[in-house]
C-alpha cells in the first residue's frame, strides 16, 4: 500500500490519478467535495471543491492521516525513507520516514497510522529467507546501519523503534538457524537494546555473539556501524573474531534532576495559553474522571468522544480536539462495542465505520485488565504487564485521547486508601503528560455518591487527584418525574475552568443527543460555512464591477449579496453576523475611495 493509497483510506475516498478524492468535514460519506495531493515535501494539499473553509479542511485532512495541526516546518525535509516488507511475501506493508529540520533535529514517522494494522516488522526481514541455516545475520540498532551493512556485502536486520524496538517470537522465528552477530551502538540504550533482541532469539539462533569495536558503554559513547571505516575484509575479520553474547550489567538510572523554575524569570514572556480538550470541559493531557451509576450511559458518552474526536465532529454541543482515540474496554466485548457504535453512526450522513481509521479498542474484557497492584506490606502500586503494553501502544499509535473503562475493573488497589488512590491518579497524569494524551477515566460511585448527587466513591483524592471530574445522572422531565431518556452531566470539578454548569442530554435511538438548542460545534460549522459564502459572493460581486459598503445603504453588503443568485437562499441577518467575523479576523477589510468630496466606504478581501 504506498502512501496515496493509505491516505485514501484515512478520509474514506479513493485515489483518483495522482490525487484523493473525498468527504469534505461535515459531508457525507459518499461525498468527494475534497482532492488531496501529495507535496514535494510529503505534505497534503488540500482543495475543497464545496468552498469549504480552506484552514478547516487542511486540519480535517491532517488529522484524519495522522500527520498532526499544521505547523510551518521551519525547513523540514524528509531525508530518507525506509520500507518494511511481509517477510513472506515481499510486499510493502509500512514506511517509515526520517525527517530533519533546517536545525538539524530530526523525527520519525510511519505511515500508514499504527503500521496499518500490522505488528512490527524487521527492515530486511524479508532477505532473510534466502540465508543457508548458519549463515551469519547482524542485528543492529537502525535502518541506516542496515543499509550500510548491505553495501558490505553482509546480511542485517533491525527494528523499526530505535532501541525501543519490540522483538516478537515472530521474529525469532525468522532467525531460527542462523548465526546471529549483535553490533549494539556503543552506550547505553544500545546495549538495552542488544540485551532485548538476544533474550527474544535465545534458543531460536543458532548462536549468539557480539562486537563491540569501539570498546563497551562510555568508552567511545554513542558511535555505530556507520562511524566504522572498515571494508568487507574488515568486516570478515570482525566477525571471526565475535564472542558470545553476554549482556553488560546496566547502571541504575540516576534521578531525575529538580526542576527549579524562577518567577521572576516568566517577566517579558507570552503568557501561555491553556490547553483544552473539550473547551472549558475537559483539561488537554491530564486525567478527567467520569462518573455515573451503572446503566446511565458512561460508556456510551464516552465512546461518543472518541467518535467525534477521530472524525472532527460534535460531541453534546461541543467541538472536541481532532485526533486518534484509543479505548480501553474492561467490560464490553468487541460485539457490544461494535453494536454501540453502529447505533451512534446510524443516520448521520457524516459518520461511517470507515471514517473512523483513527479510532482504536484495546479488548480487556477476556483477560485481567489490572494496570496496577499492590507489593509489599505498604500495598505499594506496582505497574502489570498490560499496563507497559498500554504504554507501548500509546507511545505507537500517539492518540489524543485516551479512555479506560473502568476504574473497578483496572485498579488493583483499596479505593479508600488514599496513598494508593494518589499513586494511580499519579500514574495515569504521567502517562497523559508524557504523551500528551488527555485520559478519561470512568468511575462508578458509591450508594452515599449517588444519593449525596456527589458521584463520588472511596476516599477524597479521587476528587482531589483528577484535574477534573464530570458526572453523568438520571434528570427528570418537566413535571419533575424520572424520565429513562434524559441524563444531566454536571462538571462537577475542573482546577481551571468553571464548575457547576450542567449539560441536558437525551437518549435518542442508541446516543446521546444534546437537549436546548444548538451545540458549538453545530454552530461554528455553519459560521464557518456562512462566512466562505460572504467570501465567495463578495469576489463574484467585485468581478462584476460592484462595489459593496459594509454600511447600512442600497449596497450595503449583506442585503445586496443576500438577492444574488448564488446565495442559496442564505438572508442578510446571516450574511451581517459572517462579515462582522470576517471583518473581526482581518479576512476582510474597509477602504475607501473616490474624490475627497464623495469618498465611500467598500469592503475588499485582504
Amino acid at each position: 500500500m504506498n502512501l496515496l493509497h493509505s491516505w485514501a483510506r484515512a478520509l474514506g475516498g479513493e485515489v483518483s490519478g495522482d490525487q484523493v478524492l473525498c468527504p469534505g468535514p461535515g459531508h457525507s460519506a459518499k461525498d468527494r467535495s475534497l482532492s488531496v495531493k501529495i507535496g514535494e515535501d510529503g505534505e497534503p494539499i488540500v482543495y475543497s471543491h464545496a468552498d469549504d473553509d480552506w484552514k478547516f479542511c487542511r486540519d480535517y485532512v491532517r488529522q484524519r492521516i495522522g500527520m498532526g495541526p499544521f505547523k510551518p516546518n521551519g525547513g523540514r525535509k524528509t531525508v530518507a525513507s525506509y520500507d518494511f516488507c511481509d517477510p513472506a511475501t515481499g510486499a510493502v506493508r509500512y514506511r517509515k520516514e526520517r525527517v530533519e529540520a533546517a536545525g538539524g533535529a530530526k523525527s520519525f514517522f510511519i505511515t500508514p497510522k499504527g503500521r496499518g494494522g500490522s505488528d512490527p516488522l524487521l527492515y530486511g526481514g524479508e532477505r532473510l529467507a534466502d540465508l543457508a541455516e548458519g549463515q551469519h545475520v547482524f542485528v543492529v540498532e537502525g535502518e541506516k546501519m542496515v543499509n550500510r551493512l548491505r553495501e558490505l556485502g553482509a546480511a542485517a536486520v533491525s527494528g523499526d523503534s530505535g532501541f525501543e524496538s519490540k522483538w516478537l517470537p515472530a521474529h525469532a522465528g525468522l532467525l531460527r538457524g542462523l548465526s546471529v552477530v549483535l553490533w549494539p551502538d556503543s552506550d547505553e540504550p544500545g546495549e538495552k537494546y542488544a540485551a532485548n533482541a538476544a533474550k527474544c532469539l535465545k534458543g531460536s539462533a543458532a548462536s549468539l555473539r557480539v562486537v563491540r569495536p569501539f570498546g563497551k558503554p562510555n568508552g567511545a559513547k554513542g558511535r555505530d556501524v556507520c562511524d566504522w571505516t572498515g571494508n568487507a575484509d574488515d568486516l570478515a575479520e570482525l566477525v571471526a573474531g565475535a564472542e558470545p553474547y553476554e549482556a553488560i550489567e546496566q547502571k541504575p538510572e540516576p534521578p531525575a534532576p529538580l526542576q527549579i523554575i524562577n518567577i521572576a524569570s516568566f517577566a517579558g514572556r507570552p503568557v501561555p495559553e491553556r490547553d483544552w480538550f473539550v473547551p472549558d470541559v475537559i483539561i488537554a493531557n491530564r486525567v478527567t474522571i467520569l462518573s455515573g451509576n451503572g446503566g446511565d450511559g458512561k460508556s456510551l458518552l464516552a465512546a461518543q468522544l472518541a467518535i467525534a474526536t477521530v472524525t472532527a465532529t460534535g460531541w453534546i454541543g461541543y467541538l472536541p480536539k481532532p485526533g486518534g482515540a484509543l479505548y480501553a474496554s474492561a467490560e464490553d466485548d468487541p460485539g457490544e462495542l461494535h453494536r454501540r457504535i453502529a447505533d451512534i453512526i446510524e443516520g448521520r450522513d457524516d459518520l461511517s465505520f470507515e471514517a473512523m481509521d483513527g479510532f482504536d479498542i484495546i479488548n480487556l474484557a477476556e483477560r485481567d485488565a489490572l494496570f496496577v497492584k499492590p507489593e509489599g506490606r505498604a500495598g505499594t502500586l506496582t505497574e502489570t504487564v498490560l499496563f507497559t503494553q498500554i504504554k507501548a501502544a500509546i507511545a505507537e499509535l500517539r492518540p489524543i485521547l485516551f479512555v479506560t473503562d473502568a476504574l473497578a475493573n483496572v485498579y488493583g488497589g483499596d479505593e479508600n486508601v488514599r496513598t494508593q488512590a494518589a499513586q494511580f491518579i499519579a500514574l495515569l497524569d504521567r502517562l497523559a503528560m508524557a504523551n500528551s494524551v488527555t485520559v478519561i477515566l470512568i468511575a462508578h460511585p458509591s450508594l452515599s455518591g449517588i444519593s449525596s448527587g456527589s458521584g463520588m466513591s472511596g476516599n477524597t483524592h479521587w476528587n482531589n487527584g483528577a484535574r477534573g471530574r464530570l458526572y453523568l445522572e438520571p434528570a427528570m422531565d418537566n413535571d419533575g418525574e424520572p424520565d429513562p431518556c434524559l441524563r444531566k452531566l454536571t462538571i462537577k470539578k475542573n482546577n481551571y475552568g468553571p464548575k457547576g454548569t450542567s449539560v441536558a442530554l437525551k437518549w435518542d435511538r442508541g446516543r446521546f443527543l444534546l437537549m436546548g438548542g444548538e451545540g458549538s460545534f453545530e454552530r461554528m460549522a455553519a459560521e464557518a460555512k456562512d462566512d466562505s459564502l460572504f467570501l465567495k459572493l463578495l469576489k463574484v460581486a467585485t468581478e462584476q464591477g460592484r462595489t459593496v459598503s459594509p454600511n447600512p445603504s442600497n449596497a450595503f453588503a449583506p442585503t445586496v449579496f443576500a438577492g444574488m443568485p448564488d446565495a442559496g437562499g442564505v438572508k442578510a441577518p446571516k450574511l451581517k453576523a459572517a462579515m462582522e467575523r470576517l471583518l473581526r479576523d482581518k479576512k476582510i477589510a474597509v477602504v475607501e475611495i473616490g474624490p475627497p468630496s464623495a469618498r465611500k466606504a467598500i469592503l475588499v478581501e485582504t
